[in-house]
């Protein structure tokens, strides 16, 4: 499992001091000489982002209206008890929603869960196929609030690239 963790500064800050992304947030933070970059603690909000699931796409993926799902990915999702299903809403890098459905069988040995709802949709807009990857994160405030975002992506000449365009 994949853990990195974001910060982001509420003040600004000097660019030469920081790797840094274009929405503001910090991956990893150098200063010129190796010294760690000091943040005012009060002026931080903390965000905890966990990679759910990456997944290449079988056919089935691609061509039913679901994405068998990994068993052991469950723990990302809050199911209350005597319920079989979730909704939730994953944004895709262009900051669109796609509802989501995580479903497990109601009988049987083992819970084969799996990703509905707004699914096919995001196949055929995304124009997803077998051997595309599909990425899903989960983002989690200090608070508590979490916030999941999907990302497909495409093998070209060794290379994975964003097909979210």
């Amino acid at each position: 499992m994949k853990v990195t963790t974001t910060l982001q500064l509420r003040k600004t800050r000097h660019s030469s001091e920081s790797s840094s992304s274009v929405d503001g947030s910090i991956s990893i933070i150098y200063a010129q000489n190796f010294r760690p970059y000091t943040i005012d603690e009060e002026n931080v909000n903390r965000t905890l982002e966990m990679e759910v699931m990456a997944k290449l796409l079988s056919k089935s993926d691609t061509t039913n209206n679901r994405l068998e799902f990994p068993t052991k990915r469950l723990r990302f999702f809050l199911l209350p008890f005597g319920r079989n299903s979730i909704e939730f809403d994953a944004f895709d890098m262009l900051n669109q929603p796609w509802r989501l459905k995580i479903s497990v069988r109601n009988q049987g040995k083992y819970l084969r869960p799996w990703i509905s709802g707004q699914w096919s949709t995001y196949v055929l807009h995304k124009g997803l196929r077998e051997g595309d990857r599909v990425i899903l994160t989960m983002h989690e405030q200090e608070n508590g609030v979490r916030t999941y975002c999907i990302k497909a992506e495409r093998k070209h000449f060794g290379f994975w690239y964003s097909i979210d365009q």
